[in-house]
């Protein structure tokens, strides 16, 4: 009797260690964190399963046991992946990795559409290299939308940053993009139109020249109306900002007559009437600006000499001259070229 009451201890005492390691060798695994600096990322595609996963983990060094995130993935039904990209942090513990998964909080994609997108080239660049999808996606995509073709899209970049799914397909960025630009053209911005006699597209294009001929609101309205006028009599816009463009030098200081003998339709020194496309992304400000252009006689403006963002304004080319020679005289006096 007393034998056996010891041999129960004992086998007691051995179970009660055992299973004293084996939950201390649990927690460990359990509250272990990732051997990474302060944070990495890990992308999950759309193929991607579990084991994948897994495997991904641990060759990153997040994981140490592959068969503990497997129980653990099981207790906590983690079943379906979403792709995109996910920041795994150093101190999350497994538990919390795969409440990340599970939850489906993967970390947004932020795309800039900026001042500086010019061209289709810039458009594509700034989508290029921050998605899952390849940069030959982003060109078909936009090549093959059903609505609008290539160049075409820049009449519909608006200045915004958009937040995305890494795993986002070209054509829904596309579809954003176009959405957002419909969201702008409310009811009230197209009752404004009206009165510009502008199309949508045309009221885009101007609103582009207009931002690169001042960063001011007030001084936009007033160069709006100036275009506006120059359109009504047929004259040609002589807008310095489409040369600037279609030499591809944008941040140039001045134009030169050189700069005139181009015969490309960006060239409105030499034609009449709106560029083909805007110069790049356009902002709300200078759309409005447009919208609510000021009503005046001017057919003429030249930059201050004091180059602060304001301009001098002409009803005649003669005052119009002289305005121009006091800003060259100032561009020569700084040596600005």
């Amino acid at each position: 009797m007393a034998k056996t009451s010891s041999t129960f201890r004992y086998f007691l005492l051995t179970t009660i260690i055992f299973l004293s390691i084996i939950t201390f060798y649990i927690y460990k695994i359990y509250t272990s964190k990732p051997n990474i600096q302060k944070y990495t990322f890990v992308y999950v595609y759309p193929t991607m399963n579990l084991q994948q996963l897994a495997d991904t983990l641990e060759r990153k060094r997040i994981i140490a046991h592959k068969f503990a995130f497997h129980l653990l993935a099981k207790q906590m039904h983690l079943k379906n992946l979403k792709p995109g990209k996910y920041r795994i942090t150093s101190n999350m513990t497994l538990p919390a990795i795969i409440r990340l998964f599970k939850n489906q909080q993967d970390e947004k994609v932020t795309i800039n559409i900026h001042a500086n997108i010019f061209y289709l080239d810039d458009f594509i660049n700034a989508i290029d290299n921050k998605l899952m999808i390849q940069k030959e996606d982003i060109i078909r995509a936009i090549h093959e939308y059903p609505s609008i073709k290539d160049k075409e899209w820049l009449n519909y970049l608006f200045i915004k940053s958009y937040k995305v799914n890494w795993a986002i397909d070209a054509n829904s960025i596309l579809d954003s993009i176009l959405n957002y630009y419909h969201k702008i053209w409310n009811s009230q911005r197209l009752q404004l139109l009206r009165k510009t006699t502008l199309t949508q597209k045309e009221a885009m294009i101007l609103a582009s020249i207009v931002q690169h001929e001042s960063h001011i609101f007030s001084e936009q309205r007033k160069i709006a109306g100036v275009y506006l006028n120059r359109l009504k009599k047929q004259m040609p816009l002589q807008a310095d900002p489409t040369l600037k463009y279609l030499h591809h030098k944008m941040d140039a200081n001045r134009v030169y007559n050189s700069d005139k003998e181009n015969n490309s339709p960006y060239n409105t020194y030499k034609f009449k009437g709106l560029p083909p496309t805007t110069l790049g992304a356009v902002s709300i400000q200078a759309l409005d600006a447009v919208l609510n252009f000021e009503s005046h006689n001017y057919l003429y403006f030249c930059a201050k000499p004091e180059l602060n963002g304001y301009s001098n304004y002409s009803e005649t080319f003669q005052q119009h001259l002289k305005y121009a020679r006091q800003y060259q005289q100032k561009l020569n006096e700084l040596n600005i070229k």
